[in-house]
């Protein structure tokens, strides 16, 4: 009889779970698109969303030049920056095109 109940509690305990799992697999997929969502509207209204963003690496190899050059370029104005977090920094795939015409010329 104990068997039984233990194995009843088991059963039960075992739904539970997987129901807890589901609704968390449901929560977690809810909260990160709100929270891209968040990220993307706190970033420059100016950026459309068509337009591709690029990381530091990928601009220093279109660019051919090292990261402190490449620091230079910002603070001097002639690329502008995103900044997505503390961390992460992104570049416009037009403001860099931008800047190669402008140094072509």
């Amino acid at each position: 009889m104990e068997t039984k109940l233990l194995n009843l509690a088991v059963s039960r305990l075992s739904d539970e779970l997987e129901k807890l799992k589901a609704e968390f697999e449901e929560y977690k997929k809810n909260n990160t698109s709100n929270k891209n969502e968040v990220i993307l509207s706190q970033v420059h209204t100016s950026v459309s969303i068509k337009d591709e963003l690029l990381d530091t690496d990928e601009v220093k190899t279109i660019l051919g030049v090292c990261f402190n050059t490449l620091q230079k370029l910002v603070r001097g104005g002639l690329i502008k920056q995103i900044r997505i977090s503390k961390r992460r920094i992104k570049y416009t795939k037009a403001s860099i095109l931008e800047f190669i015409k402008s140094e072509s010329k």
